[in-house]
């Protein structure tokens, strides 16, 4: 028999229809002091007024239950409801996970978690009734049938109970007393008891805290597109100015969101291959860093009326289509909402302000290869750390811009590559070049010499977030040479020199370590593959960009 799941608990919210129980919980989930998951229930019901969830089909269901995508699921009413995969893994790391079940569910559930935590939501049939019909879901039939239907006790022990007669208020507060019992004192979780209004006040509102800062990428940067970073030495007030503690970005923290996010920027990097016009070295599929996230260039819309932009706001953590017209649309991308649910809506969100448009949904230069619209795998996204990746691919790539500024020759600007999930930069020498194979991305995207800068947050080949470089073409005393700061090395296996983020993190002036290593690294492959010394010498400033 399977050992159970733990150390962390699975707090499991039951009660009838129309108890409050989905009310209960985004009053608990807002509150930023309370340390939980809350998984979003994947439900074969269309979208509409209640609970959001995320809808699918019964094939799509049956599907994605085959792919192990649910830690548990179950069929009520005549729908299936299932709990994403991502709550065995967040038990396993010691997190509570807060649900609403279904009482069938129960004895599943103590069989699979350690630490099951139930609570039981019940309300005056009175209240009930007025839930039942403010929320709109059902004809007055159905509501009657509701009503008339019993509300047993659980054949499972209740640790809790919460009588949700009050307000939201009242109510959420009791429930997040129950949710921080279980965080704080695994022992005491196994009681029955019962809690009321008056023993639990209701929470003060808070102000959301300021979310550290931390760096990482998601694993699977197979065969990766060529990127690589000039650094300026010089001209570098502007990067000065920036806090001296960067952010770490331990790999092994946050993997499951990082695998998650990249699987979303391939949505955007399809549309943008599909509907931007061709440029060499596919310049027309990448995207870009901004202010607020990953998002396209201005593309054509498929409506022939103006430009669409499609953008992951790492900032209020949602997808967004918008068109010139001022026409827009926004997907939720959180909390822990499966890849497959959120590219279906974004493309309908697509379609619908910009018109009709089709993308190959095969993921690319990933180890997985469940079609993105199919992919209920990863499922994992953790708002705290997509901002500290943020913050940190903020810092690297204003050090990679900073390197490519004085260049006087040909480059990139800072690209985001969905695919490698890889920020970098190109500078060209003019010379064409053999690439590396034949396949579609490399005899397009290396058909010139050129030396790459750029930085990932580490993935399933590398686990460390860093900087790295490389020429090409690769050139065997390029591997020779040495290269400044001391903490850089060449690594055989990726035929890239590395600065891993965390000798740079360590560093005084973060900034000027990573410039130095673009600097140093850029002049040694213009030596080895003897670029022009001119050209190379304009991107150190000579002569300089402004005078």
């Amino acid at each position: 028999m399977t050992e159970p799941i733990g150390p962390g608990a699975f707090v499991a919210v039951v009660g009838a229809s129309g108890v409050g129980k989905d009310a209960l919980l985004s009053y608990a989930r807002e509150r930023p002091a309370v340390l939980a998951r809350f998984p979003r229930r994947v439900i074969t019901r269309p979208p509409g007024p209640g609970e959001d969830h995320d809808p699918v089909t019964g094939e799509q269901f049956a599907v994605a239950r085959q792919r192990g995508a649910f830690a548990v699921y179950w069929q009520a009413h005549g729908l299936w409801y299932g709990i994403p995969a991502s709550a065995d893994t967040d038990v396993r790391n010691g997190r509570v996970v807060v649900a609403n079940v279904s009482r069938g569910a129960l004895g599943e559930l103590a069989a699979r978690y350690q630490r099951l935590v139930v609570v039981r939501v019940t309300v005056s049939q009175e209240i009930r009734e007025q839930r039942l019909r403010g929320r709109g879901r059902e004809p007055e039939r159905g509501i009657g049938q509701r009503l008339a239907r019993p509300d047993p006790a659980p054949g499972h022990r209740v640790d809790a109970e919460i009588r949700n007669d009050g307000s939201l208020a009242e109510g959420g507060a009791q429930l997040i007393r129950v949710i921080s019992d279980a965080a704080r004192d695994p022992l005491a979780t196994g009681t029955s008891g019962s809690l009321t209004a008056a023993a639990a006040p209701p929470l003060p509102e808070r102000e959301s805290p300021v979310i550290p800062l931390l760096c990482r990428r998601p694993a699977g940067r197979f065969p990766r597109r060529p990127v690589w970073r000039l650094l300026i030495g010089r001209r570098l007030a502007s990067l000065r100015r920036m806090p001296s503690s960067w952010p770490a970005l331990p790999y092994e923290s946050w993997h499951e969101t990082c695998d998650t996010l990249h699987a979303h920027t391939q949505v955007l990097g399809k549309l943008a291959a599909k509907l931007a016009p061709p440029e060499p070295q596919l310049q027309h599929a990448a995207l870009r860093l901004t202010a607020r996230g990953w998002e396209t260039a201005p593309l054509p819309a498929p409506d022939g009326e103006g430009s669409l932009v499609v953008a992951l706001d790492l900032r209020t953590h949602e997808a967004v289509a918008e068109h010139s017209s001022g026409r827009s649309a926004r997907v939720a991308l959180a909390p822990d909402r499966p890849v497959a649910a959120v590219t279906r809506e974004l493309l309908a969100a697509v379609r619908q302000v910009a018109g009709p448009v089709e993308i190959d949904l095969a993921p690319q230069e990933v180890p997985w290869d469940v079609p993105l619209d199919a992919d209920f795998e990863h499922a994992r996204y953790d708002r705290d750390q997509v901002a500290r990746y943020f913050a940190a691919a903020t810092r690297a790539a204003l050090v990679l811009a900073a390197f490519r500024a004085p260049y006087r020759g040909r480059s990139t600007p800072v690209n985001a590559w969905w695919g490698s999930f890889d920020l970098a930069v190109s500078l060209f020498s003019g010379v064409p070049a053999e690439p590396p194979s034949g396949d579609f991305i490399m005899r397009n995207a290396m058909d010139a010499q050129e030396i790459a800068v750029g930085w990932w947050p580490g993935d399933a080949r590398y686990g460390k977030a860093a900087f790295y470089a490389y020429t090409h073409p690769a050139l065997d005393r390029f591997t020779q040479m040495t290269v400044s700061p001391a903490a850089a090395h060449w690594d055989a296996a990726l035929g890239e020199y590395i600065l891993n983020w965390d000798d740079v993190c360590a560093d005084p002036d973060p900034a000027a370590l990573a410039l130095e290593f673009a600097r140093s690294v850029f002049r040694q492959g213009c030596a080895a593959c003897t670029w022009d010394t001119a050209l190379a010498a304009s991107a150190d400033g000579t002569p300089p960009p402004v005078s």
